[in-house]
């Protein structure tokens, strides 16, 4: 903030490495926090986080769904997967996996199942439910 003329004097009289969170005032909290606030207004995320990394401070920018999509990390390691969707013109953008191994592939396998695509499978196959009682809650619109 000083560097950018925008820390107020209290702040920089404010002996910090002396600061306590623990024993301020809200009133100073509040004081503190408008101060910040404004400050923050006019820095990009991009300016927060290259000054954030140069001073070896902790902090991150909270990120959009957008700014996880064009994560440049993200976009380097491919983590982002395209499969077609029935429903949909063009493929649909899936989180790869969580992370990359040599040996093994952990991301999309698969599309997610269309609404009661598997129902037979697991409806019969995994709870062994007859053809008659199928019917009966396709009749009564169970499922």
């Amino acid at each position: 903030m000083d560097t950018k003329g925008m820390a107020p004097d209290f702040m920089k009289a404010k002996q910090w490495e002396k600061f306590d969170v623990a024993v301020i005032t809200q009133e100073e909290v509040d004081r503190m926090e408008s101060a910040i606030g404004k400050f923050f207004v006019d820095i990009t995320k991009k300016e927060f986080l290259k000054e954030v990394v140069e001073r070896g401070m902790l902090g991150y920018p909270i990120s959009t769904a957008e700014d996880i999509l064009d994560d440049n990390q993200l976009v380097a390691r491919n983590f982002w997967q395209s499969l077609e969707t029935p429903g949909s013109d063009d493929p649909i953008r899936f989180p790869g996996g969580f992370a990359q191994f040599s040996e093994m592939d952990c991301g999309v396998r698969f599309r997610a199942p269309l609404l009661g695509e598997h129902n037979r499978d697991i409806l019969a196959g995994e709870l062994g439910l007859s053809q008659q009682q199928l019917t009966l809650m396709r009749a009564a619109s169970i499922i």
